[in-house]
Formats: C-alpha cells, structure tokens, sequence
C-alpha cells in the first residue's frame, strides 16, 4: 500500500487537541530540521525547500502508519523491506527527542498509544533479526528498546543490503 494511502487517525486526532502554545513548539522544532534539511543540499535546492521533509507531523504519521500495517499483517502486499523498516524505527528514535523536547502530554500520550500498538505486534529478539542490516547494532552501540524486537510476523525477504 503506497504511504499516502494508509490513513493515521490517531495522529490526526492528537493534532486536533494540541494548543497553540504546542503548536508553536513543534514550529520551532520543524524550523531547526528544516534549516538540517537545507543544510544537505544544494543551495539552489535549499532555498525551495519551505517544509522539512522530516517535520513532526510527518515523523508522527509514520510511525503510526508502521505500526498499523503491523495491525494488518502487512496487507495487502504481505511485505514491507526491511530498509524501510529500519528507517521507520529511525523516526521513532527522533520522535522521542521531539517529544522529550516539547513537553507536551498530548505527544506523549499518542507516543505510548503508537508505541503500545508497536509492542503487541513484534516480540523481543535482543536485536537479533535486525544485526545483520543495521551497522549500530553491529557495532554494539546503546540503542532504544524498539531495535531489541521484531515483528511476530516477518514481512521482509532476507536480501537486503546492511546499512
């Protein structure tokens, strides 16, 4: 199912409750991304870059779109590369700077939903299944607890190329 097309109601809802006050947070959080953003790029490609790619908004909709394809058993490819995956656990990773960054109960709450949903659909592997394609976890670095689990049901092949 291409991304757009998975709906993320939960976020949508948390969104719908934040203040302006945590709205105007999450702003300056977006502006400091998007200045990271620019920074990776031509210059005459920075400057037509208005929102960061990698915004809270989107980085909440992610995750929230991995874990319901989880819910889903994948469906309807029955796959997901496990590229993807991993760079989906990358956005969880950031989320919890963001959050921690923001103070702002609303996040946090639709954080745990996303990440309860996350953990009644993987079990833990102590990052067995993910070693092998995720250089950190080769090297032994401290990582957060979601790179220590795998889906109960496996939705990758085992060719993908190590990052």
């Amino acid at each position: 199912m291409p991304r757009g097309e998975l709906e993320t109601p939960d976020t949508e809802a948390a969104w719908a409750q934040l203040s302006e006050w945590e709205l105007a947070a999450i702003r300056e959080v977006d502006q400091d991304r998007l200045r990271v953003e620019r920074s990776r790029v031509a210059a005459w490609v920075a400057e037509r870059i208005t929102e960061p790619t990698s915004s809270t908004w989107n980085r909440f909709r992610d995750w929230e779109r991995l874990t319901r394809r989880m819910m889903r058993a994948w469906a309807p490819d029955g796959y997901y590369v496990i590229e993807e995956y991993i760079n989906d656990l990358e956005i969880r990773d950031a989320l919890e700077d963001v959050v921690g960054s923001l103070d702002s109960d609303t996040l946090r709450g639709l954080l745990t939903v996303l990440d309860e949903r996350f953990i009644a659909h993987t079990v833990a592997d102590g990052g067995d299944e993910l070693r092998p394609h995720y250089r950190y976890l080769r090297s032994g670095a401290e990582l957060s607890w979601i790179w220590y689990r795998r889906p109960i049901s496996l939705p990758w092949w085992h060719t993908s190329h190590s990052r």
